[in-house]
């Protein structure tokens, strides 16, 4: 996620990093960010490689199961910012129309916004989050199988202090955007088997009253059987 103001060639054309990454959208959930060639010259010798801008990748869990969503570089950038300062993080969705989303307090996303002193614990301590069979969570899902994933994006605002001035500035890093793609829930609750009982002559004082077995030939069959793989299991 590092800000670079230095423009590189990607793909054949100049860019500036922070200007290339932070409009494309990455649907991978095993890329951090969008891919950039970066080219070395030298003479008759140039090598290329290629580096993922942008520090984050597409989130890609059932819906019920809940999680964190992690970012990619944040060491490097705190190390490369150079900052003392706190980090105020804060993070936007949209949805497939690009239309601002704001989860509800009571949609169960938590850790949205807030203010940060190690900017690694981002990952740690602070991670957006989503908790099990969260509403939020079931909506991204419905967007996703409408082929309208939604999206999110990080800004990371901080202030560094310029050496030839000694001032502070206010230093502003966004992400590049990743996709949300919620899957449909994964666990179910089922009832697969019940017992069998066969009571034989019964009579109407024994069920009053109360009997002793030795006597009656009550007979259980089976067993009862239930399946719950919920991630949130009671019944």
């Amino acid at each position: 996620m590092n800000k670079v103001n230095e423009a590189i060639d990607v793909e054949g054309e100049k860019y500036k990093p922070d200007l290339y990454y932070t409009g494309k959208l990455d649907k991978d959930p095993n890329t951090p960010g969008i891919p950039a060639k970066y080219k070395i010259a030298a003479g008759n010798v140039s090598k290329e490689k290629t580096v993922y801008v942008g520090g984050l990748a597409a989130y890609k869990k059932a819906a019920d199961l809940g999680g964190t969503w992690s970012v990619d570089g944040l060491s490097d950038l705190a190390k490369a910012s150079g900052s003392t300062s706190n980090w105020h993080y804060e993070w936007q969705f949209t949805d497939g129309e690009d239309k601002t989303i704001t989860p509800a307090t009571n949609s169960g996303v938590s850790n949205l916004k807030g203010d940060i002193t190690n900017l690694a614990n981002l990952n740690t301590e602070q991670p957006l989050t989503f908790s099990k069979d969260s509403t939020f969570m079931k909506d991204a899902a419905a967007a996703t199988t409408a082929g309208k994933s939604y999206r999110a994006q990080l800004t990371l605002t901080t202030n560094v202090t310029e050496e030839s001035s000694g001032s502070s500035k206010k230093v502003t890093i966004v992400s590049n955007e990743a996709e949300l793609q919620a899957q449909p829930a994964v666990g179910k609750l089922s009832l697969d088997q019940v017992p069998s009982f066969r009571f034989g002559n019964v009579l109407s004082k024994d069920i009053y009253v109360g009997t002793t077995a030795q006597d009656k030939q009550y007979q259980v069959s089976d067993g009862l059987k239930i399946t719950d793989t919920r991630a949130t299991p009671g019944w």
